[in-house]
C-alpha cells in the first residue's frame, strides 16, 4: 500500500478507483455465487 503514496495524485485516484471497483465486483460476485448456493 505504501506504493500508493509514490504515486501523483490522480494516478493515486485512478488506482483508487480501479481498485474499488474491482473490489466492489468481486463482492457482488461472491454474493450472487453464495445465493445460488442457497
Amino acid at each position: 500500500m505504501n506504493g500508493i503514496t509514490d504515486l501523483p495524485p490522480s494516478s493515486s485516484q485512478q488506482y483508487i478507483k480501479a481498485f474499488g471497483a474491482t473490489l466492489s465486483n468481486s463482492i457482488i460476485s461472491n454474493q450472487a455465487t453464495i445465493d445460488q448456493d442457497d
